[in-house]
């Protein structure tokens, strides 16, 4: 007798470097926005009973209904799954894994409980500390949030790891700190569609250091 010989998954994967953001539409007709220094990893054409995906960094989803397919997520250890809904997640290395839910419902599974699912309904939202085992339910900005989609840059109380992360991806560069007075530093200002050197400028005033733009290398310098 012969053996049945099952064909090999083929996956499809979506990288965009640091400068880029990429809009997608998948075999489905779901669309995704993919931020700058991102990864979107999953199976060609979905599996016959379910859509999955690997996301590596930040993405906003707007998913296409279809009852028989679960669309689901999976960031490290935590997968979120909806049928028809949008939402945000940001699940950058070194920071805490934030889901968003805009519209629909989701559930959250393995988020530190392996055994159950958190679900959340509109303008509800994780922050999951995968290091610390922590996790709280919030309320979100949906301006604030979204601002990336719309070439603008927004930091509100950030601390200077993140502003150094979305700077590089952002902007292709790499962000050094000299002088760096204290870990919890923050900083606030919103810039719409600017260059570098106008969004260094103005956070140079309340966040006090001088910069130094040279190829693709930045220096900040606090004072």
């Amino acid at each position: 007798m012969s053996k049945e010989v099952q064909a090999p998954m083929i996956y499809e994967e979506h990288t965009t470097p640091p400068g880029v953001k990429s809009n997608l539409t998948l075999q489905d007709g779901s669309k995704v926005i993919l931020n700058s220094g991102s990864t979107l990893r999953y199976i060609k054409n979905f599996e016959a009973n379910q859509r999955v995906l690997e996301l590596e960094g930040e993405a906003y989803f707007e998913v296409a209904k279809d009852q028989l397919r679960p669309f689901k997520v999976i960031t490290g250890p935590v997968t979120t799954q909806a049928l028809g809904t949008t939402f945000n997640i940001s699940a950058y290395k070194g920071e805490s894994l934030d889901i968003s839910l805009l519209t629909g419902r989701v559930a959250v599974k393995g988020a530190l409980d392996e055994s159950g699912e958190l679900k959340l309904d509109k303008g509800e939202g994780l922050e999951i500390d995968l290091v610390k085992g922590e996790i709280v339910k919030v309320a979100f900005d949906e301006t604030l949030l979204l601002s990336w989609t719309r070439k603008t840059i927004v930091f509100n109380q950030t601390k200077m790891f993140e502003v150094k992360r979305v700077l590089e991806n952002w902007y292709g560069v790499n962000v050094k700190f000299t002088n760096l007075p204290s870990n919890s530093l923050e900083v606030s200002g919103k810039f719409k569609d600017q260059p570098l050197k106008n969004v260094l400028e103005g956070l140079s005033y309340s966040a006090r250091f001088n910069y130094k733009i040279y190829k693709d290398e930045v220096t900040l310098t606090f004072n």
